[in-house]
Formats: C-alpha cells, structure tokens, sequence
C-alpha cells in the first residue's frame, strides 16, 4: 500500500510532508522511442509483522502499464519499528552504499523528477520535510535491466543535502545539474566531501563525479535558518551570446535569484555576497519554492505570498526587476509555473494555487498571458462545474495536446476547450488577392446554429501568429483591405452561434498581394566630380540617389572637347564612381551621370562636369657623357663626367672587358651615387684558347648634382682586367 503521511511526518504539522498519503511524488520520465514510463513508487509492505518502507523503480508500458524488463526493482528497503513522530528507528535492510553512508528508505523521498539521459535513468532523494539524519542522493539506473549502475551521495561523511524540488537538468555536454538543500558543506576535512546547500554540476561518463559546483557565501546561514537552496531548482537556459554563453538559475528560500555560468560556476567563496562567484544575482523579493519556467527569453519566477514575475533575459543577463507581473498573487508556496505556446507565439503561463492543502481548501488553476501576465485568461473558480479539490504541496500543471493535467489529493483533474457540440467547422476556404491592398475570402457554411463568423489574420510567409480580423460576418464571404503590397497573408474562420459558442477553425487559406506599379523615377545624381588621372584615363565620381524602390544602376555619358554638348553614353555601372580609360592625352572632356530603377525610371541629370587628360611625357633620352679604354690589363678604370649632372637625372655605367676571370668589385663616383647592377655579368666566349667579352651594366638613380668634371666614376675589379671599355 502507499505510506500514510502520518507514518513519515516528524512534527504534529499536517502539512509538514505530502498529505494525505505518500507513493508516486517524482514525475516520472518517458522513453518515447520504447514506449516506457519509469516512475518510482514507495509502498508500505508487512513482512513478518514488521512495516518494510520500500522504494521501487517501475518500467510501465505505455499502452498496457504492464510492467517491462523483469520490474520493479527495489531500489531500497527499510524497517520502520514505529511513526517517526513517535520516536520510531529504521533498520537497514538494503539499498546503495557510498563512503560508508547507507541509503535509508524510510527516511529517503523521492520529490525529485526523474532523468532520462544517455541511455540511463537518475533518481533524486531527500527525506520527508527535510527530516532525520539523512542524505541526498543521486542513483542512475539501467533502463533495460533497471538495476543500479551508479549512485552519488551528497555528504557520504556528513550529513543531510537533500535534493529535493523540481528535477536534474542536463545539458548538451551531458552534465547533470542538480541543487541540494540544508546540510553540511565541506570541500576539505574530515566531512569532505559534502555539498549541502549547494549547485553541483554531475559528470555521468565518470561515475557521477563532482565536476563543478557553486555554493553561496552565507551557506552555513541558510542551513540554519532552513533557508536552503534546493527549494527553487534549477534549469539550463539556451545558449548566450557574450563571454558566458552556459548559463542557468537557481533559486532557494532566500528569495535570491543566482545567474550561473555552466563553464565556471564560481565554487565557494566565504569573503561576502560580492564575492559568489556568479554571473548575476536578482532579489527575488520572496521565498521560491518551485522551479522557474523560460519561454522566449523570459524566465518565470513564483514566490510564496508574491505575485508571478518574468525577468527578461538579453546579452547573457538578467532584468533586476520584472518585465512583467501578475496584479495578485498568493501564500506558501508560491508555485511552479508551466508555459504553453504554439512554437514560439500564444504563450500560456500555468499555475496552481494550492495554499489550502492542509486544511482542504480547493486549488485555483490560473492562466496568464506570457507576454503581459496582468492578463489573467482564465482561473478554475469562474465557473462552479471547473472548481478543483485540495491540491497538493508541491504540484505543478502540466500541459500537453492541448490539455492542462491537475493532480489534486484525490483525483487527476483534465481542463481543455470543449467542443460545442452543434456547430461544424467552416471549410474549404479560399484566399484571393485581387489589388496591391486586397484580398477576398470566401468559404463553404459550417452546420449547425450559425449566427456568425468570426475571422482571423496572420502576415509574412508561414506566420503562425493569428490574430482577430473581424468578428460577426453574417455571410461566407469577407472582403480584407488596406493591405500593403508583395505581403502574404493566412487566414482561418470560425462559427460562432447565439451563445457564443465557437466551432473549430477552418482550413487555412494564403494569399500574397502584388507589387504596384513604379513610376516614380529615382532623384538626380549630384556632387560629381572628375578628375584626370593620367593622360589617358579620367576618373568620376558622385552622391548617390534614392528612389521609392531602389536604384538599380546608374548610366554615365561623355562629350568630347571643350565646350561640347553632344553626350553619348559610355558606361552603366551600380556603383557611385567610374574610371573612364583609354582616353587621348591633353584633350578636355565633360560627363553627366543619371539613375536608374528596377521599373526603368530614369532620373535627371547630375551636374556636368569637365576634366582634361595630361600631356604625353617625352621619351627618355640616354647620351654618352665619357669613356675610357685602358690598352693593358688594370684593376681600377676611372671615367669622369665632362657635363654638369642635374640632380634626379640616372646615371648609367656600362662595363666590358676580355677576359672571364676578372670580376666587378664596385662602381662608385665621387659625389657618393650608390649604384646598383642592372645587367650582368654577360660573358661571351672567345676562340680556342683565348678570352672572352664580359658586360655588366650599373646604373644610380635620384643622383646628386655636380658640376661639369666634379664627379668621377670608379670601377674596381677584382683582378686586373684586359682591355677594359668604361662608358658613361
């Protein structure tokens, strides 16, 4: 059977625990590739007269809920001489071991949801209201065998840690983030390792090793305010940009909100609140005691005796204050908000009020509009036949095929639209666009009582986002103007009837208005200007013009001579400048540029504009200025400049003599030239037996002016050299 609550609470408050009976409190996880739910149940089981509290981990098929795979397999069993609040002792019987910490399933909750990750399942344990001395837990599971593979314990040499609301989250790496509540913390010591009041990042490729954590400064503080950290949970948050693109929250009694970078969550740091090694931290303002919600760059947050709050997150970062709130809230606890939505557009926030589970005051299923949560959509007391049993502590809606699932104390409540019974569905509907700005409809009657119809639009190519068009169309037609050109729209009807009552939605119909017609021509080109780059080539260049549309390319035109008018066209080009080439030196010519657009508008003329092309450079002139022809061998020929040189003129020394073995050592004038070899050495052999002419070429550029016979060329050879021939 399951176990009553009274068995397991450790204080006379009914609401310390689960009431009013202890079995399945972790949401369980599926496999939708076998078709299993896993789900672990606790039971109370008579064995020899003894109360056996026993933890089990099912594998249900989802068809039939049979058990699979050879289940259940206990995870761990305890005896219970007596109920905890009357001094009752629990007796080992078998379960995971870890650093000489044994599992005790008694005292051992399972409030945590469950993980399926990699081929492997993770349950998450506390105790029942943070009460006994006990552990938290983590124990991976088999999924086709279900035996265990792998088992963490917060504080195998300390003490409690439980983990305990919401569930692990994981992210692409494979980490396993989980928070743990009061306990003891120590990284060094005789209790070490122990992780109590702490976010840890869990590695299962290593056995569940502890790969990171973040623990908050004052974590001994909130251990003994029982203000732990594990009441808010924790999730992964889509990837950032900015230098810390691993992010996720975690939220506790406290009311504090820690922003937290996956890749270094910060550890502990004892030097103060500025000093948690953290992204961000948020007040809150209120206790949390359920797990948060994203949806669309928004995190929800739910705090005891507050209203509900988005902060926005933008860049890596959290508003400090709310982008969105609720105008009224509730008590203890708060609640764990749910998000539903058509992809990313009508997203629902979902809520439980269940403030009166210890006394048996019905629970308030609440629905918000994510975007602006002061519109509240819908609440189960407007209507006496939605109202709701005492809820659960603790619970959290969930919603799927377009239902919202409530688990009260005694029943699982099922909320959706209902049908109207009578009234068919409009069908075949037809989207015609007949202008630039209108689009007509038409459609076959739905059956049943119709008074109406109601009709709704969307815009851009595959939008989803339908919002209300018109309401009580009489007829199957409707005409929608005022529309913009080359835009798609969709629409969908619906029938409405004398109560209100609304059919399902017709099939969905799309239509794209058409472009106008452009006749608006582009503004003229202005600003040009040209400019004569050589004495060939003339470059332009101008101000852009604009257009309705856009323009298209621009055509430019030439006349040639000073003075001339007759343009002809030279060149189209897109952009806003043109290098006009193989033009006629020293001639003037004039340009005027206009645009054009896609419709074939043209544009006025620019500004004319004239430039002329330089005149032609003369060619170079080289004249001997000297030379000499030694008649016996020498090693040093000199040569001397019989002109004034002018600065800027090039100096050219051409060297020749008959013989192959002599070489060049240096060309050097008096006024300090540095010359450079040019050519050479060229070496043609002589006949049989003789020498041969070598040439080499040396020239010195930008020279120094000098005087008619001031300036004095040397040669130098490396041996002497026969028949030598110098010119300059």
């Amino acid at each position: 059977t399951t176990v009553p609550s009274s068995d397991v609470n450790n204080t006379t408050d009914p609401g310390q625990d689960i009431v009013p009976e202890i079995g399945i409190t972790g949401t369980p996880v599926i496999d939708p590739v076998s078709s299993t739910l896993y789900v672990v149940a606790k039971t109370k089981e008579i064995v020899d007269s003894q109360a056996h509290l026993v933890q089990r981990l099912h594998a249900l098929d989802l068809v039939t809920g049979a058990e699979k795979f050879g289940g259940p397999i206990v995870i761990g069993d305890a005896i219970l001489s007596a109920p905890f609040l009357n001094g009752g002792v629990t007796t080992y019987v078998s379960g995971p071991v870890v650093g000489g910490s044994t599992f005790d399933a008694a005292w051992a909750l399972n409030r945590y949801g469950l993980l399926l990750l990699n081929g492997v399942v993770y349950v998450g344990w506390a105790s029942h209201g943070d009460s006994g001395f006990y552990h938290g837990w983590v124990t991976a599971h088999d999924p086709q065998t279900l035996g265990l593979v792998a088992a963490f314990n917060v504080s195998p040499n300390g003490g409690l840690g439980g983990i305990w609301h919401g569930g692990p989250a994981s992210d692409a790496s494979g980490a396993i983030y989980v928070s743990t509540g009061n306990g003891d913390f120590a990284v060094t010591g005789p209790l070490s390792p122990a992780y109590g009041e702490t976010v840890l990042k869990l590695l299962p490729s290593a056995g569940l090793s502890v790969a990171d954590y973040f623990t908050p400064f004052n974590q001994a503080t909130l251990t003994t305010n029982d203000t732990d950290l594990s009441s808010g949970g924790v999730i992964v948050l889509p990837d950032q940009p900015g230098a810390h693109p691993h992010l996720m929250v975690a939220a506790g009694k406290e009311g504090k909100l820690y922003l937290i970078n996956r890749d270094d969550m910060g550890k502990y740091q004892r030097c103060g609140a500025t000093c948690d090694g953290v992204v961000q931290t948020v007040d809150l303002s209120s206790g949390i005691f359920g797990t948060p919600a994203y949806f669309n760059g928004r995190v929800y947050y739910h705090g005891a005796g507050d209203v509900v709050k988005a902060f926005q997150l933008t860049n890596g970062l959290l508003s400090t204050t709310p982008v969105s709130q609720t105008t009224t809230g509730w008590g203890f606890p708060g609640s764990s908000p749910s998000v539903s939505a058509n992809g990313t557009t009508n997203g629902i926030v979902w809520t439980i009020q269940v403030t009166g589970y210890k006394t048996g005051v019905p629970a308030i299923l609440h629905a918000y509009d994510a975007i602006d949560l002061t519109r509240e959509l819908y609440n189960s007391n407007q209507v006496t036949a939605d109202h709701l049993e005492s809820g659960v502590k603790f619970s959290t809606p969930t919603v799927a095929n377009g239902k919202a699932y409530i688990g009260t104390q005694s029943t699982l409540v099922v909320y959706g639209v209902l049908s109207s019974g009578t009234l068919g569905n409009p069908t075949n509907l037809t989207a015609t666009a007949v202008s630039t700005s209108q689009i007509n409809l038409a459609w076959t009657a739905a059956t049943g009582p119709v008074t109406s119809y109601r009709v709704e639009r969307c815009q851009g190519a595959g939008c989803t986002n339908f919002a209300l068009l018109a309401t009580g169309v009489a007829g199957t037609t409707y005409n929608d103007t005022g529309l913009t050109a080359t835009t798609s729209y969709s629409y969908r009807v619906r029938a409405t009837d004398a109560a209100g009552n609304l059919s399902g939605y017709s099939n969905t119909a799309t239509a794209t208005t058409p472009a106008a017609g452009d006749t608006t021509p582009p503004t003229n080109p202005s600003g040009l200007t040209v400019t004569a780059a050589s004495s060939s080539q003339i470059n332009t260049a101008w101000t852009a013009s604009t257009d309705n549309v856009g323009v298209t390319g621009y055509l430019v035109e030439r006349c040639q001579g000073t003075g001339c008018t007759t343009f002809a066209q030279v060149a189209t080009v897109t952009t806003i400048s043109y290098n006009d080439t193989g033009l006629a030196a020293a001639t003037s010519y004039s340009y005027r540029v206009r645009a054009t657009d896609a419709a074939g508008n043209l544009s006025g003329y620019s500004n004319v504009a004239s430039a002329t092309t330089g005149s032609t450079p003369p060619p170079i002139a080289f004249v001997q200025g000297n030379f000499a022809t030694p008649q016996s061998p020498t090693s040093t020929v000199t040569v001397t400049y019989t002109a004034a040189q002018v600065a800027g003129d090039l100096n050219v020394v051409i060297v020749g003599w008959n013989d192959a073995s002599s070489t060049v050592t240096s060309v050097t004038d008096t006024v300090g030239n540095a010359y450079s070899r040019a050519v050479g050495p060229t070496i043609q052999p002589g006949p049989a037996g003789g020498g041969g002419l070598t040439q080499s070429i040396y020239y010195a550029k930008n020279i120094l002016g000098a005087a008619a016979n001031a300036n004095t060329v040397t040669v130098r050879f490396s041996a002497a050299a026969t028949f030598p021939d110098i010119r300059i």
